[in-house]
């Protein structure tokens, strides 16, 4: 036994979000309340977006068969024309709790986000090679696999096939950054400089984190260095 809910709010058409609960549907929308405040899943945003203390459920079926009564209803609603903050079809499918991923569903995913990272690496081979370029591209070029350059790159394996990363550190012992773009800097004693981060850092001993902040706007300036616009 069980129950079939439907989240939603009062000033906000066609939107919703179906679920389904084996205990009191008044303590699992208070549970929904109460983990809004993360903001990180699509739901959560929703619930934050318009107000968590204005969100309001109703049930919508008691019983048995949750799966399929979830999935009848996340179906009925979608015809309608309804928005849902649903990340799946309903029943036990991916993304439900319990469920897991297949090996073929993994490998997919991570290939998906290797493909996202353009950070620069260099590798170089004991046989004389060398190779500069992304992870994925590595990969493809040297024929290792990928979570094993991913820990080459991590320096948690040393070498592969006589493949290594270079450990590029700063002079305060920090990792050397991996983005290689130019930028105008100023200072006010030091006057304009036009170069990349790990230039700026290695020339006035700065701070490798902290310049990347200046550059990604988290932060104003580091030690009277700013980005110069003009």
């Amino acid at each position: 036994m069980g129950d079939i809910y439907k989240l939603y709010f009062d000033n906000i058409d066609k939107e919703v979000y179906i679920g389904q609960t084996k205990r009191k549907a008044q303590r699992r929308f208070m549970e929904h309340r109460c983990k809004a405040k993360n903001n990180k899943t699509l739901l959560e945003k929703w619930i934050n977006n318009n107000g968590r203390f204005n969100l309001k459920y109703s049930i919508l079926y008691q019983g048995d068969d949750l799966d399929f009564n979830e999935i009848k209803f996340i179906k009925y609603y979608k015809k309608k024309g309804f928005k849902l903050y649903n990340i799946t079809n309903g029943g036990s499918g991916e993304g439900a709790t319990g469920y897991k991923h297949t090996e073929q569903e993994k490998k997919r995913r991570s290939l998906k986000n290797w493909s996202r990272d353009y950070s620069i690496y260099t590798f170089n081979n004991r046989n004389g090679d060398s190779f500069t370029g992304n992870r994925l591209d590595f990969s493809k070029y040297s024929g290792i696999n990928p979570s094993v350059v991913c820990q080459l790159i991590r320096h948690i394996k040393k070498t592969r096939n006589g493949w290594y990363e270079i450990n590029c550190k700063d002079i305060m012992g920090n990792n050397k950054p991996r983005n290689n773009n130019k930028y105008k800097f100023r200072h006010i004693l030091h006057g304009n400089e036009e170069c990349t981060c790990w230039d700026l850092i290695q020339k006035y001993s700065l701070d490798n984190s902290k310049i990347y902040q200046v550059v990604k706007g988290k932060r104003n300036q580091h030690k009277g260095w700013f980005l110069n616009y003009t």
